[in-house]
């Protein structure tokens, strides 16, 4: 089997375990959780932790993807939990302009569905992987709901102040997706740090890269932002620690690893949603 899998082929792994977590989300209280994971225009975080275990595997052992499957599956399910409760806290405050219509009961049980089903997809973990992976996810959404918690709605933040908010929120989250791949190819403790490391930076930039780049018209959430120039300046130095956490693990300039989160090689997004994105 291929060390390295194409982006094609993992994003057609990863959604068909997604339609299988969806399975039993049946009825319109569910709807919004089985919308959130297929509007969803990719699924990074997961191939996030897939090029991580790609490039965790030790040289001499043939990388299977089935086995990072169930960890980057959770890590996407997870990141739907965050997006539809960060999205319901922002209509239930009705504080910033916003054009979201969820009903506030199908996203609440929706929400919690996504967050229940993470954990599941983790049952199919290896034992001897299974309770960092758990720890790792649960470490990122308490990260992640702390940091919408002691979010103040109305003030414009400083771009230093979004910046560690994106380290939060995004940042978390990556930092869990890249670990967690790292963690399923069998790395020692501090290597898989410095996956962590690497997916914390590599996510926080992409997240103020796309809040950045943004079209006012695609924004779903009009939440107050700070200066652009300022939040272009944090934007880069998120990216150079990229390129240092890049070379901390050393992953080789052809490595899918690299093609997804090299701040030189990746397009920016259109969204400017709080969540991580």
């Amino acid at each position: 089997m291929s060390r390295y899998h194409s982006r094609a082929e993992r994003r057609a792994a990863l959604d068909r375990r997604l339609d299988d977590a969806l399975a039993t989300a049946e009825g319109a209280s569910l709807a919004p959780a089985v919308a959130a994971v297929r509007e969803r225009s990719d699924r990074w975080y997961g191939q996030l932790a897939a090029v991580s275990y790609e490039s965790a595997v030790r040289p001499d052992t043939d990388a299977d993807v089935d086995a990072v499957l169930p960890a980057a599956t959770a890590v996407e399910l997870l990141r739907e939990y965050c997006r539809l409760r960060s999205e319901l806290l922002v209509q239930l405050a009705d504080e910033v302009a916003h054009s979201l219509t969820h009903d506030p009961t199908a996203a609440l049980l929706s929400s919690d569905y996504l967050h229940t089903s993470a954990y599941a997809a983790l049952s199919a973990v290896d034992d001897d992987h299974r309770g960092d992976c758990v720890e790792r996810l649960t470490t990122a959404a308490s990260r992640i709901v702390e940091a919408f918690a002691g979010r103040g709605a109305g003030s414009i933040p400083s771009a230093e102040e979004y910046g560690a908010f994106a380290d939060r929120t995004a940042g978390s989250l990556g930092a869990a997706a890249a670990a967690i791949g790292a963690t399923v190819a069998g790395a020692d403790g501090p290597r898989v740090e410095r996956f962590a490391t690497l997916g914390r930076a590599a996510s926080a930039a992409r997240q103020l890269r796309r809040t950045a780049d943004a079209e006012p018209r695609t924004v779903r959430v009009a939440a107050p932002l700070p200066d652009g120039e300022a939040l272009d300046r944090v934007a880069r130095r998120r990216c150079a620690d990229t390129e240092r956490a890049l070379d901390a693990v050393s992953v080789a300039p052809s490595a899918p690893l690299r093609e997804l989160v090299s701040p030189r090689r990746r397009a920016g997004g259109t969204d400017r949603s709080s969540a991580p994105n």
